[in-house]
């Protein structure tokens, strides 16, 4: 009996033995296949990258540095697709901006950006005339300004050129920079400043008053 057992265990251990080198041998094949495959997915991304550096740039930057970069570039593509297949997904949940919603948007700017100039304007015509700003006069009329100059930070000069001819142009070149130039002269003391400021304020004006009719139609249809 006890002869017949040790061969029965020795047939179980030779049995298992066999059964391990057979679940070894598959995960070796296993992974040989995919560094196979993950080899041919790199030649197959560097010629792809390769090409794309070639089209973006030109044939004679790829020659310098163009297969030094793409090829890098390849042998981390899985990084770069989920990269891209984000931006997709990105781009389709996130519709983009109708017109009418940017004409929206610069208008609601373009005002809040006037009303905290004007504000600054009714500080400064306030005292006396002749008089001069007290430093906590200042102080608010700078505040209102730079106010004014961030909600103009938001506005977008084509938009704008586009409800109507040159109102973006001119709100940026004229409006804007009259507003630095005053914080700027209040700030340093600097009379040349403040000049160039009610200058440049002044042909904002002046243009202003010469396309009030037109260009108070053109904000109105924007906004339908």
């Amino acid at each position: 009996m006890n002869q017949f057992n040790s061969t029965d265990e020795a047939w179980h251990s030779q049995g298992m033995l066999r059964g391990g080198s057979s679940f070894k041998s598959l995960v070796v094949r296993a992974l040989s296949l995919a560094c196979f495959l993950y080899v041919i997915s790199v030649m197959i991304a560097a010629s792809y990258y390769n090409w794309q550096y070639t089209r973006e740039h030109s044939f004679t930057d790829w020659l310098v540095w163009g297969e030094i970069a793409p090829t890098a570039k390849a042998f981390i593509w899985p990084y770069f697709a989920s990269q891209r297949a984000k931006t997709q997904v990105a781009d389709r949940v996130v519709p983009p901006l109708s017109q009418h919603q940017i004409n929206e948007m610069n208008i609601m700017s373009l005002n809040r950006t006037i009303s905290a100039a004007l504000q600054a304007t009714y500080i400064i015509n306030s005292g006396e005339p002749g008089s001069t700003l007290t430093s906590d006069q200042k102080q608010k009329v700078i505040e209102c300004s730079l106010q004014s100059l961030q909600s103009a930070e938001t506005t977008d000069e084509e938009a704008l050129n586009k409800v109507y001819p040159e109102l973006g142009t001119r709100f940026k070149r004229d409006f804007c920079q009259s507003e630095r130039l005053l914080v700027s002269g209040l700030r340093n003391g600097s009379k040349d400043d403040v000049i160039r400021s009610i200058e440049l304020d002044h042909a904002w004006s002046e243009w202003g008053k010469a396309n009030r009719n037109q260009m108070e139609d053109a904000l109105n249809a924007a906004l339908q």
